[in-house]
């Protein structure tokens, strides 16, 4: 029960995660959004800990979830603490979209084995097919989502300084 539950809150957080990334910022769509984002992202954090099926014990995807957990904090106590400080929005900014891309990432993690199974369908060998896998599932989020946020940053808070000076 408790995966379903986690997956549950995975499709939630996934959803809302895009929907307020896409959102005029500030709004209050945006923050109600972005609280069932985090209240989401929270969950399947905590859900993901009483998880032991892959490995049996406390397991890497445990310590990714902590990193999760920590990320997605961190932008919600910028936004709740820092807002009006220099720097506050964009730590918000940066902390909840890396954990949008650690969700994908993650989500990559779910689909990996069927992913690597086709591959191998397709006619990959050896050590390819995971690797392959490795580089489409983690590879392109992150490269993509690094690439996506400081272009963004760059042209929202280097807008924003230019107008307040």
């Amino acid at each position: 029960m408790i995966v379903i539950i986690h997956g549950i809150f995975g499709l939630l957080s996934l959803v809302s995660g895009l929907a307020v990334m896409l959102m005029q910022k500030g709004t209050l769509p945006h923050r109600r959004v972005g609280m069932v984002y985090f209240i989401s992202m929270a969950s399947l954090n905590v859900l993901s800990f009483f998880i032991y099926e892959m490995w049996g014990h406390w397991g890497p995807f445990h310590y990714m979830a902590l990193v999760s957990l920590v990320t997605v904090s961190a932008g919600m106590v910028a936004i709740i603490y820092f807002r009006h400080r220099p720097k506050g929005l964009e730590w918000h900014y940066k902390m909840m979209y890396w954990s949008y891309v650690g969700l994908l990432m993650a989500t990559g993690s779910h689909v990996m084995g069927p992913t690597v199974q086709a591959f191998r369908t397709w006619g990959l060998a050896g050590n390819s097919a995971p690797l392959l896998a490795m580089a489409i599932l983690w590879g392109v989020p992150c490269l993509t989502g690094a690439i996506l946020i400081r272009r963004y940053h760059r042209r929202v808070f280097t807008a924003t300084s230019a107008t307040h000076r």
